[in-house]
């Protein structure tokens, strides 16, 4: 599908539907079927969770081990998050089986449920048929640093996590751009009164500042703002590292990937849209500073190759899509069987619901 929509004809230009491949996910989805408005990050989030747990190589969980947190407070942070992330991986680890690998391979059509769904998305998109588990290790998953200080102390402790979902406050200010909500992310946080934690230096519950860094900055990255309520707004953001090889339906993972998601729907009290306008760059968006110190990333700088764009409102409305053309670096206008060429000044609005972009200088 994928392919087609790029793909050069000799004749009239014709569009590309996706029904089979909406009709394989509405088997296992039903709140996907029928022709009705739906939230298209809860669809890629449907779909990307659906790979995730059917990938997953692990037959069989080890027992549950006890960590041992005093000895594990006095390690490195770099040392500290490589345990959390083995220890993740233990339990969870994303890479494709081999039997499913040579199913989707070998063309032997044998396979049912949602594995036919990645087989047909892998068999179409994969660009290399032989699997390695760099290629496919973790491939939606990133690892966040939450650091908590101690005011009375001064003790600070730091714990790994992997996640899909991080929440983004909305800084209180005109205009917004993504960066201020990452450095509003990213800022020190007073806990006090009944969120005081435990110190464990005090042992006591004691006043603490907390704050927030990438410890594995993800290659496709989700933000999706949720709107509680016209004064209180918060973004969520789903980091997901994916393989410089993959290339699978939607995400089109040719090079590693970042996508962000605006949330831009109400679902507390009353249902609304929110139609802000967030500045984002075409070119160059440099998230390095906010990479904990201890994080081995190098580079974390991208390019916008696509957008979706939503207009109207909550009951209904219809979308749109900005891209790229990975050769020409021409961008087009796709509505329905319509298709037309835009200028680039013009692919920033208010109407931007999802947003992808492209790690610079990645390998194929």
């Amino acid at each position: 599908m994928m392919r087609q929509i790029w793909e050069p004809t000799n004749g009239p230009q014709t569009y590309i539907s996706p029904q089979r491949f909406k009709a394989q996910i509405q088997k296992f989805a039903p709140r996907f079927m029928g022709y009705a408005q739906q939230d298209a990050q809860e669809f890629l989030r449907y779909l990307l969770q659906g790979l995730h747990e059917d990938v997953n190589r692990v037959q069989k969980r080890p027992p549950s081990e006890n960590p041992d947190y005093d000895k594990e407070d006095k390690m490195p942070d770099a040392q500290k998050a490589e345990l959390y992330w083995r220890r993740y991986k233990a339990i969870d680890n994303s890479i494709i089986a081999g039997e499913l690998a040579i199913l989707v391979f070998s063309k032997r059509n044998i396979v049912t449920g949602r594995h036919a769904v990645i087989m047909t998305i892998l068999h179409s998109y994969w660009p290399n048929p032989y699997l390695t588990s760099q290629m496919l290790l973790d491939l939606f998953m990133g690892q966040l640093m939450s650091t908590l200080e101690c005011t009375s102390c001064g003790y600070k402790s730091t714990t790994f996590d992997p996640f899909w979902d991080l929440s983004l406050p909305i800084p209180k200010m005109a205009p917004v751009t993504i960066i201020d909500c990452f450095e509003l992310f990213t800022s020190k946080e007073v806990l006090d009164g009944a969120e005081q934690p435990v110190c464990s230096g005090c042992k006591s519950r004691q006043r603490c500042r907390k704050s927030f860094s990438i410890q594995r900055f993800p290659q496709i990255l989700v933000i999706r703002i949720l709107y509680r309520n016209p004064t209180l707004c918060t973004r969520f953001l789903t980091m997901v590292p994916s393989s410089s090889n993959f290339s699978a339906g939607l995400l089109c993972l040719n090079k590693a990937k970042l996508s962000l998601y605006f949330k831009r729907f109400s679902g507390e009290r009353s249902r609304s849209k929110l139609t802000t306008l967030i500045d984002f760059p075409s070119k160059n968006l440099n998230l390095m500073n906010f990479v904990s110190e201890c994080s081995p990333q190098k580079s974390a700088s991208y390019d916008l190759y696509a957008i979706s764009n939503h207009s109207g409102s909550v009951y209904g409305g219809h979308y749109t899509a900005y891209c790229r053309h990975p050769y020409l670096n021409t961008w087009f206008e796709f509505n329905d069987t319509r298709v037309s060429q835009i200028r680039q000044s013009d692919i920033v609005s208010s109407e931007a619901y999802v947003l992808f972009y492209q790690l610079k200088n990645s390998s194929r």
